[in-house]
This record gives C-alpha cells, sequence and structure tokens, in this order.
C-alpha cells in the first residue's frame, strides 16, 4: 500500500469513528460522583414494607385529577417542570444553559444511584399490588429502591438553595412534593423516596465539591434568580 492510500485509509477510519464518539459523549454524564451507598440503606422490613403498602394506597384513595396532573409532569424530570410548580418566570431559552447543566446533574444522579437499584430489586407497588392504579403515564421499568425521582427533587432543591438561600424553605417542600409524586402514582413507596431523597442530598454534596460544576452553577445564577423572581 502506498503512503497515500494509507493515509486515506487512516482518514476514513477516522471519520467513521465519529458518530459513534458522538453518541458516547452525547448518553456519558459530564459528571461522575462517588457517594457512600451504604448511607442510602436497605429496603425495609416486613412490618415497614406493610406500612408503606398502606401509605400507597391511602395516596392513591387521596389522588385528586390535579394532583396526578402534577405527578405526570414529575414524572419528566426536568427543571423548568421543578421551577413552574414554585410559580417561577420560565423562559426555557434564558435557561438554556442551566437546564443543561441540571440535566447533567440527573445524570450524575442516575449513575450514582444504579448500583443500589440492582442490588436489592424491589418490586414497584403496583407490581406487588393490583389494586394500585398508576397514573396516565409510561411505568417506569426499573427496581423501586431508591427513588430516582425523589432523590432528583432534593439535588434539584439543594443546587437552587445555593444560588437562591432566601427561598429555602420552597425549594425544600417542592423537593417533598417531587418525590412524593411518585407515591401518588403508585411507582414508589415512602421508604423508597426517603432513600432516593438521601442519595439526592449526598450527589448534591458530591458535585458542589466539583470546582467545574460550581463554576457552571454560579455562572447561571442570574438566570436561575430571576425565574424565582428574585
Amino acid at each position: 500500500m502506498t503512503r497515500n492510500a494509507s493515509l486515506l485509509l487512516v482518514a476514513l477510519l477516522a471519520i467513521s469513528t465519529v458518530p459513534a464518539l458522538q453518541a458516547e459523549a452525547k448518553d456519558k454524564p459530564h459528571f461522575a460522583v462517588t457517594i457512600d451507598t451504604t448511607a442510602i440503606g436497605t429496603p425495609p422490613d416486613a412490618t415497614t414494607a406493610a406500612r408503606d403498602m398502606q401509605a400507597v394506597l391511602s395516596a392513591q384513595a387521596e389522588r385528586t385529577p390535579v394532583r396526578e396532573e402534577l405527578a405526570i409532569r414529575d414524572a419528566r424530570q426536568t427543571l423548568s417542570g421543578f421551577l413552574e410548580e414554585m410559580n417561577a418566570d420560565i423562559d426555557k431559552d434564558e435557561l438554556k444553559k442551566a437546564r443543561r447543566l441540571f440535566k447533567d446533574a440527573t445524570k450524575a444522579l442516575e449513575k450514582a444511584l444504579a448500583p443500589v437499584k440492582g442490588r436489592f430489586e424491589r418490586p414497584r407497588p403496583f407490581k406487588a399490588n393490583s389494586d394500585i392504579k398508576t397514573c396516565a403515564t409510561k411505568l417506569p421499568p426499573s427496581s423501586s429502591f431508591p427513588s430516582t425521582h425523589a432523590g432528583t427533587g432534593t439535588l434539584y432543591a439543594a443546587l437552587l438553595t445555593h444560588v437562591a438561600p432566601e427561598k429555602t424553605a420552597e425549594l425544600e417542600k417542592r423537593g417533598l412534593d417531587y418525590g412524593w409524586s411518585r407515591v401518588v402514582c403508585g411507582f414508589h413507596y415512602p421508604s423508597d423516596t426517603e432513600a432516593g431523597r438521601t442519595g439526592g442530598r449526598l450527589v448534591a454534596a458530591a458535585l458542589m465539591k466539583d470546582p467545574d460544576f460550581v463554576a457552571r452553577l454560579n455562572a447561571v445564577a442570574p438566570q436561575l434568580r430571576k425565574a424565582l423572581g428574585l
């Protein structure tokens, strides 16, 4: 093979790998964190599990169409959705960088909690009890413990508190409601949401130790404060 032919072959091979590399980069979280997963705990014993199920059934009985709609919106795990329920002024274009950052944070959370989910494989309430009527949205395929969505609500609240400390109480309440949406839908038990919140706090603390993450969060702080009416 001539030198020119060899160079051409190398170039073609490089071009052919670009889409694969781009796809891999797109799927890979921009931030990876290490947390102490033992702090999340384990699924409850039989007695607590029975109380867990009763709490889900009670939440089902109390569910209103309005609360179900909120739970369905919360299932999307987006910064915009989290803020909208706080009567925030959402400009998606203005919040583009913030939305990207919080999506990256969610991916870091999901990756951190995945080993715990895989370790316990706790069946979700709607699979354990046919009386559970789920919300009219896609059924989650993964196991129940811990709740990644509850972790997301806690994570978002913690990160937003960093840029808007005067809204701490409101943000924490929104984070709790966000996690409870999963119980309302019959997708999680209360103990799942508690474990998820622990995971969310751990991931938030780990991210806030990453200088790159903090720099990006501080850069979008003005836009987030504006959205929160500050």
